[in-house]
């Protein structure tokens, strides 16, 4: 049987990073207070020059695993974000229909 311990550093071992590149600091903010308790760090990252903005790339031990468009990843979670003031952290919740 696996100790508490153990299984909390096997729990942090498979926390995935999702970096956020977009110029508003409140959507990183209100991403990171989504995934809080999903075990996913979110960090704001910045490109070069005139790179591309406003997408998102999820890492797994270090990894890109994945990447998308910030208004993908706002879609798909049915989440926009309001301000970033408001209880909710900054995300509310829409209508499924609404992008």
């Amino acid at each position: 049987m696996m100790s508490l311990a153990e299984f909390i550093d096997d729990v942090r071992e498979r926390e995935k990073t999702l970096t956020v590149f977009t110029d508003d600091a409140s959507v990183v903010e209100a991403l990171r207070d989504f995934f809080e308790v999903q075990n996913v760090a979110v960090r704001r990252g910045e490109t070069e020059g005139d790179g591309p903005e406003d997408f998102v790339v999820l890492h797994e031990e270090g990894e890109a695993v994945a990447a998308s468009t910030l208004a993908d990843v706002r879609g798909g979670l049915f989440l926009d974000v309001a301000d970033p003031g408001e209880p909710t952290g900054g995300l509310r919740t829409t209508d499924a229909g609404t992008p």
